[in-house]
């Protein structure tokens, strides 16, 4: 366990625990580390680089939250999604991205799906082989820390294929949506009840705020880009994650001194 005395600090946690400082002050707590009073995440900066997770926990259910406004179907072709409550004119349904007559029926206005069967999804479509008639809104694409960032050539194919707006939802290992593109396509913006992101000698470092089975703070995601804190034209204020790209082999041997 970490433990960094600091003074006048203190272990219980403050405010809410749905808040962005309450659910840091918990994760803090479940690994013994002592954090300043009404200041939880100026401890963080102490905490040296984690390696990932052997196991993330059991896999969160959330509320499919849109980046756009819209009354219509939606069909989300991986789990742990569940709809918006109070959204009138919304049909959120899930299905099995293999099962394509049924959630074709459905005839989805957007669709919901990991890169790779959003990526199989275009492949048929330009080779003719299937098509989802109704999608005329958007594309969400689920991301993985533990897999691929949606490229520029992923979002061209994306846009050949169906002619809508393509949309990154980043997850975490246990699946827990951690940043969200907007509207504005300016990079993710960073969920900040459910993660905190620093650079760290180029790679990027998550703590997630939620509660986990074995807490992640300040791990290592193997991923380098940007943090910008910067005003987005959307309105929002909350940092953003930008140029995500695997870290290149000699950029990890470097942060973790060792030569390649």
């Amino acid at each position: 366990m970490f433990s960094f005395p600091l003074l006048q600090t203190s272990r219980r946690r403050h405010g809410s625990s749905d808040d962005r400082l309450g659910r840091l002050g918990k994760v803090l707590d479940r690994l013994d580390i002592e954090f300043p009073r009404d200041n939880p995440e100026s401890v963080l900066g102490s905490v040296p680089p984690q390696p990932i997770p052997r196991r993330s926990g059991p896999v969160r259910i959330q509320p499919l939250e849109l980046p756009i406004p819209f009354e219509g179907r939606v069909a989300v072709l991986e789990g742990a999604f569940q709809a918006e409550s109070g959204k009138k004119g919304l049909q959120v349904r899930e299905f099995s991205a293999s099962d394509f007559s049924a959630w074709t029926n459905f005839a989805p206005g957007i669709v919901v799906a990991p890169l790779d069967a959003a990526l199989w999804l275009a492949d048929q479509k330009l080779r003719g082989l299937a098509d989802v008639k109704t999608l005329d809104t958007a594309i969400i694409v689920t991301t993985r820390i533990d897999d691929t960032p949606l490229a520029e050539h992923h979002r061209e194919l994306l846009w050949c294929a169906f002619e809508v707006p393509v949309f990154e939802q980043l997850k975490s290992w246990d699946g827990t949506v951690v940043a969200r593109e907007c509207e504005v396509h300016d990079g993710l913006h960073v969920v900040d009840r459910e993660a905190v992101f620093h650079l760290y000698e180029a790679e990027l470092l998550v703590t997630q705020l939620a509660s986990m089975s074995m807490p992640v703070v300040r791990t290592r995601t193997g991923w380098t880009g940007e943090l910008q804190a910067n005003h987005c034209e959307c309105g929002k204020e909350t940092p953003r994650l930008k140029n995500l790209a695997h870290v290149k082999p000699k950029v990890m041997a470097a942060a973790a001194g060792r030569r390649y």
